[in-house]
């Protein structure tokens, strides 16, 4: 959502008219007004595909920024996360095989309400690559985020000709908003977050974070665990999260056996800004990420940063960031103690990599390019 938010607000600023659809009843009611659209994540298969439906049915042009990831690694992770034998996601062909055994062993399950309306819109559904495939071939451009995507793509989509991806692809990175950094101001900062980020300093020498929905893939417990109970160090865990979850609940048991470990839940954005600007470190361990905003927003306060080896974050932050294995809980507490000695001069020149090359306005330039190619056929 936040890359559409602000690929749509720096297109407007272009002159653009832009319009935000909030389910396939407003896009139909208002599709015949434009000339282009632009659907966003490949993860939601049947809503990204009834979308184009609609819109080809209006002899729409559609792009569609994929925001893929491995399908069958998401899968396996959660899987081998609720069985506590994490460490075996390392294995690629056991993350394949434990994957087909669920596509074969899920359909039946498929048949209840319940799981149908949970997880039938998601990676989830044993369905996925068939439905994605059909959504890949029809759409007219794909706008993946990084090279690393259109070559996942490519090898898991196999049945499609690499050349016939390749051909229609542009690809647009994700970036930061600087005016939003720039407008930054305290006076929108609750107190609460101030109070908080207060103590925190009286009680302990660093602050380490995780901004991030809280859900198996996101990988807070290999952080947590990392750094339970060394005092010197808090871990801010702040995001989203479902109160019903067992990933949750534990993490949950972990905040209460460690008194350094502090869980505030979801927060502005205004908020989530001053608690990167104060943060000593930023942490994304994640079992996977297109590449993690969060790591960019960071990246652009001059918060050093530790991010999972399982991104591309490298055509983002060259050398910049410290990257990790999320497996491994004394990997990751290496790289954030080699991140907290980033020199001042590197974070200077990280912040200006940032803000110069990586920015939401960059984005819609090269989004506005591919809309006019498309047009132009």
């Amino acid at each position: 959502m936040i890359q559409l938010t602000f690929t749509k607000k720096y297109l407007e600023k272009k002159g653009l008219i832009c319009e935000i659809a909030y389910g396939h009843q407003e896009l139909e009611d208002f599709v015949d007004e434009f000339d282009i659209v632009h659907l966003f994540n490949l993860q939601t298969p049947l809503t990204t595909l009834r979308a184009l439906e609609i819109a080809k049915t209006k002899g729409k042009k559609v792009c569609l920024s994929t925001v893929y990831f491995n399908v069958y690694k998401i899968v396996a992770g959660v899987l081998l996360s609720k069985l506590r034998s994490l460490s075996l996601y390392r294995y690629n062909l056991l993350n394949l095989s434990l994957y087909k055994l669920y596509t074969f062993l899920a359909p039946p399950v498929f048949n209840f309400s319940s799981v149908l309306n949970k997880f039938s819109d998601s990676p989830f559904n044993p369905r996925f690559y068939e439905i994605a495939e059909e959504i890949l071939l029809s759409v007219d451009a794909l706008l993946p985020n990084s090279l690393e995507e259109l070559n996942q793509i490519t090898f898991d989509f196999p049945s499609i000709p690499s050349v016939n991806l390749r051909n229609k692809t542009y690809i647009v990175k994700n970036g930061v908003d600087c005016e939003e950094i720039e407008r930054f101001d305290e006076e929108c900062v609750s107190a609460s977050v101030k109070d908080l980020i207060k103590q925190l300093k009286i009680k302990h020498k660093f602050i380490i974070g995780e901004v991030g929905r809280i859900e198996e893939i996101k990988n807070q417990n290999s952080l947590v665990k990392a750094f339970c109970g060394k005092e010197d160090f808090a871990v801010v865990l702040a995001g989203m999260y479902r109160e019903s979850d067992s990933y949750y609940k534990n993490i949950k048991q972990m905040v209460r056996k460690c008194k350094n470990i502090y869980l505030v839940g979801p927060l502005s954005r205004c908020d989530t800004i001053f608690l990167m600007r104060n943060l000593d470190v930023h942490a994304l361990p994640s079992l996977r990420e297109s590449l993690g905003l969060v790591v960019l927003e960071a990246a652009s306060l001059g918060t050093p940063v530790v991010t999972t080896m399982y991104s591309p974050i490298n055509e983002y932050l060259n050398n910049f960031a410290f990257v990790c294995n999320p497996l491994d809980i004394n990997d990751i507490r290496e790289k954030v103690m080699h991140a907290l000695r980033m020199p001042e001069e590197t974070r200077v020149k990280m912040k200006r990599h940032v803000l110069s090359n990586l920015t939401w306005e960059r984005a819609a330039n090269e989004t506005l390019y591919v809309y006019k190619e498309l047009l132009s056929k």
